[in-house]
């Protein structure tokens, strides 16, 4: 049994999302909350006129700048993590035939946040482990400055050099190979290490093929994003134009507003289209698996 097509992924996708996108878009639309808190903190941000003049923020300004930046990065990345798992819940759902409901949805979203997050840090971890391979470069470099011998500089460089590429090789090549732990933690209830080497094993002799499928529908489908969104942005931006007439401080203001939210709005409408894709596309795995 051979691997979904692109085609068939990004047609199979869309049929889904057509029947289901009410249920799919309710849960996807969490995501606005951070977004609207955003937008009120922005409303209260110091504006450019205070901050280039370096002038004081006031009690309401310090304020918002200060929940501002705890919702971008704190609560954002914990609500978009808790919306992903709930979709790839819902989607399970969906494909199942079995009921639900958002209470279940929700609840076990939160059950499988720890763990999903733990596999995730556990991903960076040897991600970033794999930058080791500039360490001796960079030891050869420090001995050259330090002895001014011009050996130790050149191979320094090229030892540099060679990890950098080394790293950033590797990093692509297991990225990919561990880009479905999370589902298979969710969908096969597998943690820990054994969900990294879960998604290995489904991805191990099947590289390319896994990535064309994974990349090639996401930019089928963010192409149509951007498209949809250049025509929001341009009737929100003639619309905060004509509100602020010349006032250039609140212009930035709405603008920065604006933009945001037609990002997040965006988001809400794209994010169950790529996690279905996913989500095709790991079960097309998991039947076409070798034993």
């Amino acid at each position: 049994m051979q691997l979904i097509s692109v085609g068939q992924l990004i047609d199979q996708t869309w049929d889904h999302y057509r029947a289901n996108w009410r249920e799919l878009l309710s849960v996807s639309a969490w995501v606005l909350v951070p977004t609207i808190i955003a937008m009120v903190t922005m409303a209260m941000y110091p504006n450019a006129t205070t901050m280039l003049a370096a002038n004081d923020f006031s009690a309401m300004e310090t304020g918002a700048v200060v929940v501002w930046f705890l919702n971008n990065t704190l609560l954002a990345p914990i609500v978009g993590l808790w919306v992903f798992l709930m979709i790839v819940k819902l989607i399970h759902s969906q494909m199942e035939r079995r009921s639900f409901n958002f209470l279940s949805l929700a609840k076990n979203g939160w059950k499988l946040f720890l763990p999903v997050l733990l596999v995730n840090i556990l991903i960076f971890l040897i991600l970033a482990a794999l930058w080791l391979t500039v360490v001796p470069g960079v030891f050869f470099y420090i001995i050259g400055a330090l002895t001014n011998i011009s050996f130790f500089d050149g191979l320094g460089a090229v030892l540099l050099a060679a990890g950098i590429i080394a790293a950033f090789v590797l990093m692509v090549e297991w990225l990919v190979y561990f880009i479905y732990a999370p589902m298979s933690l969710v969908i096969e209830n597998i943690h820990g290490r054994k969900a990294l080497d879960r998604s290995k094993n489904l991805i191990h002799g099947r590289f390319w093929s896994v990535l064309v499928r994974f990349i090639v529908p996401k930019l089928v489908f963010i192409l149509i994003l951007i498209a949809a969104e250049w025509l929001i942005g341009v009737v929100i931006g003639l619309t905060a134009a004509s509100v602020s007439g010349f006032n250039t401080d609140l212009a930035a203001k709405l603008s920065t507003i604006s933009i945001t939210f037609s990002v997040a709005l965006g988001m809400v409408f794209i994010n169950p289209l790529y996690i279905i894709s996913d989500y095709l596309l790991f079960n097309n795995l998991r039947a076409t698996e070798k034993n």
